[in-house]
């Protein structure tokens, strides 16, 4: 499975190439990062990221961005030092790949990272939901198994108040969703993160000092209490991963904005993004199924519920499951 997916990547940064769109839309939601020619994604030091929950709502993301830190090159650096990612969207859906990147010597610690970011529009006004799913690789190139840690840093603005520093803003923590209010509105703001190793709750331009210079790691464990905040509130999330030479990890973290925070999509087999899965969702989950293998990177392969490059019985299990509970969760 690992070979089949290496491969695929590898077309991925060739076709990806060919889009240059980096935003995404699912109802009255859009998303949008930062990215042209002169500035890659993910390599600004300020506000980096757009997401309206609806089409003439106010943009509530100052920063969405991701951070890593190699065991030799002890340092933490934004994504965009690293060879441009290549943007693909479709749909509802973006994917950035980077490509046996790392800036260090050829057969050191390198890395390739896969990031699909998916949005999903709340059913009722102002409220969204944004998937974040990042598949990092140790580099089949490099010489031995590597220690990387991997950051995420979201830093949102609640609309009714003041941006930046602003009296009005709060944020609490409970592990491992970081909650976000204003005391002008009824908003909530939620942050999650799927087995984090270290968290912290602080200000946007704390955090974005503390992963984008210097080696420093995220202040709290995730069972630590964190007190709350007041003002300009950012919030971090780091994994540690050890990955043999080729080996791929997974890391998972969601936004959600007056809904519920899920780090993963709890009803994948949605596949029309309605919150039922129903006969709809049978005839696209069907025609994917005969077809049996996924279409290569970079476009999506919805029907992969287990994500294993191949929609089988394995995912007909799962959707059927889903298919008799009906309403998503």
């Amino acid at each position: 499975m690992l070979t089949r997916f290496a491969v695929r990547f590898v077309l991925a940064s060739t076709l990806a190439g060919m889009a240059h769109a980096q935003s995404i839309t699912h109802g009255d939601s859009t998303f949008s990062v930062t990215s042209t020619a002169f500035t890659p994604v993910f390599s600004s030091t300020f506000g980096d990221a757009t997401w309206k929950m609806d089409a003439t709502g106010p943009d509530v993301a100052y920063k969405y961005s991701w951070y890593y830190r190699q065991q030799r090159r002890n340092t933490n650096f934004q994504f965009g030092a690293l060879q441009t990612g290549a943007i693909f969207t479709q749909g509802r859906k973006m994917r950035i790949t980077f490509t046996d990147n790392g800036a260090n010597p050829f057969g050191e610690e390198r890395f390739n990272a896969d990031l699909v970011i998916t949005l999903k529009d709340g059913p009722t006004p102002n409220s969204a939901r944004l998937f974040s799913k990042m598949r990092v690789q140790n580099s089949p190139n490099n010489s031995a198994g590597k220690v990387f840690q991997f950051f995420n840093l979201s830093d949102l603005d609640m609309p009714n108040g003041t941006p930046n520093a602003s009296v009005d803003d709060a944020a609490t923590y409970a592990p491992t969703v970081i909650t976000q209010t204003e005391s002008s509105s009824t908003d909530v703001a939620r942050m999650i993160a799927l087995n984090p190793n270290r968290v912290e709750l602080s200000s946007g331009l704390t955090l974005r000092n503390k992963l984008a210079s210097g080696s420093a790691s995220l202040a709290n464990l995730p069972g630590d209490p964190i007190a709350s905040t007041t003002n300009d509130n950012g919030s971090a999330f780091q994994w540690t991963v050890t990955l043999a030479v080729g080996e791929w990890a997974t890391l998972y973290h969601g936004l959600a904005y007056n809904l519920p925070a899920y780090a993963q999509d709890p009803c994948p087999a949605d596949l029309h993004a309605d919150d039922v899965v129903d006969d709809n969702d049978f005839v696209q989950f069907a025609a994917a199924y005969n077809e049996l293998l996924c279409p290569e990177l970079p476009a999506f392969c919805d029907a992969d519920l287990n994500d294993d490059g191949f929609v089988d019985d394995s995912d007909f299990v799962l959707f059927a499951g889903a298919y008799n509970e009906l309403l998503c969760p």
